[in-house]
């Protein structure tokens, strides 16, 4: 469910956030061992999935709604092609049609 990638998606995103928080909590350890650039790859690494989780969410919701779209449009053209095939056939009247 949406819940599910959601929660996904705030967990990877907390662990990048933790990276920096700790980068920067220890930034003359990380400086004196010269472990910068380490620290910005793994912060990249962190984000890159988080970004594939929200890309995952963001496909489940337009995905979910494109479905509701095509379900409620197929719906209204079903009725006015009932409708309109009863009138033309002489099964229904116009203003029977309209109420």
């Amino acid at each position: 469910s949406m819940s599910t990638f959601t929660i996904a998606e705030t967990i990877k995103y907390a662990k990048a956030g933790k990276i920096v928080e700790q980068t920067v909590s220890s930034i003359r350890t990380v400086c004196s061992l010269n472990g910068l650039r380490f620290e910005i790859e793994r912060y990249k690494m962190a984000l890159l999935e988080a970004r594939r989780a929200g890309i995952l969410k963001n496909l489940f919701v337009g995905l979910s709604f494109g479905l509701m779209g095509l379900t409620n449009f197929s719906s209204f053209a079903l009725a006015f092609y009932i409708g309109i095939t009863w009138t033309v056939d002489g099964h229904l009247q116009l203003q029977d049609l309209m109420t």
